[in-house]
């Protein structure tokens, strides 16, 4: 069990008016909209119990219980002009005047704690010539911080977002077929949501942004990923390869907010591969990574009321040179 005491200390960011341009509570060139809020100190406890069998040489099983915790802290103060206004109103916030919408964007966020439970096993099978680690596991995450982004000046703040349950599986299998060949297949999937309501987090057409059910932004569904690599020994040290892997990540939420741009993500894949010599520790290599060349649109920002759209990085070989130095 451990016990930490944070500090945390953040001086909010002031917004000056530029000159013959008073924003909308009137604050003219040189008046700051907000003073910086107070230091805010944090402490927590967490614990960790954990237990294990050994059911033989070759198998063991765990299971352990931890809680996590993170400090809060302040949020920079928004600016008070009518985009930021415009913002808060369609969020369903407030109604898009000056004295509707003081004080409805938090200037601070208070800490988030989970619980994460795990149960999981670790095998050898086949002469140490195949593993397998498999886990579930559950979360209860309290408090849960969540970042609010508007939707078109992309100003934005924290907020504790109630309270979400996070559960899941995650596989792997290492096999070495033949001496010269080894494969490596991971794997998970994910389900995280809020537990309830959370009408402070804004609604559109009477739909709340966050409601029980609803998915929580950030977290692909699933992921998995399959790899290869053929060694062949030349002569003493000298070794030759041919390496290549499979990536998908699954679909997820970008935003809380409905029917923005990026509040869809689409679930994604890539190929890699290399092939090369090593020797002595060093190490020559033909790489190419998305090799299927995928130009899926993974994040869809908008800034500045602009529209924007990010990719991943298109299809791309090189050559690399490596050295990996051990003690001897």
């Amino acid at each position: 069990m451990s016990r930490r005491r944070i500090p945390s200390s953040t001086t909010a960011t002031t917004y000056y008016i530029a000159c013959g341009r008073p924003d909308a509570l009137g604050n003219t060139l040189g008046c700051p909209t907000h003073d910086a809020p107070p230091d805010q100190y944090f402490s927590a406890t967490t614990p960790r119990l954990a237990a294990t069998w050994e059911v033989d040489e070759s198998k063991l099983l765990y299971a352990s219980a931890t809680k996590g915790y993170r400090e809060g802290g302040s949020n920079r103060l928004l600016p008070v002009h009518y985009g930021i206004l415009s913002d808060l109103q369609t969020l369903g916030f407030c109604d898009g005047t000056p004295a509707g919408c003081a004080g409805v964007a938090p200037t601070a966020f208070k800490p988030d704690s989970l619980w994460s439970y795990e149960l999981g096993g670790k095998s050898r099978f086949l002469g140490d010539r195949l593993s397998v680690d498999a886990a579930v596991y559950v979360l209860k995450w309290n408090d849960t911080q969540q970042n609010v982004v508007l939707p078109q000046t992309e100003a934005d703040f924290d907020w504790n977002a109630g309270h979400v349950t996070s559960y899941g599986v995650e596989v792997e299998l290492k096999g070495r077929p033949v001496p010269d060949l080894s494969a490596t297949f991971a794997g998970g999937y994910n389900h995280a949501s809020f537990t309830d309501d959370v009408p402070g987090l804004g609604s559109n057409g009477g739909l709340l942004y966050v409601a029980k059910g609803s998915a929580v932004p950030g977290v692909p569904k699933f992921n998995a990923s399959v790899a290869g690599e053929y060694t062949v020994i030349h002569s003493g040290r000298l070794a030759g390869f041919i390496r290549g892997s499979i990536q998908i990540v699954g679909s997820s939420r970008g935003t809380l907010v409905l029917g923005a741009p990026d509040y869809s993500r689409p679930a994604y894949g890539t190929w890699d591969a290399s092939a090369g010599l090593t020797y002595a520790g060093f190490e020559v290599s033909l790489f190419g990574r998305n090799l299927n060349n995928s130009a899926a649109v993974i994040q869809r920002p908008t800034l500045n009321f602009a529209s924007e759209a990010y990719t991943l990085r298109p299809r791309t070989i090189g050559l690399a040179f490596n050295y990996r130095y051990a003690n001897r």
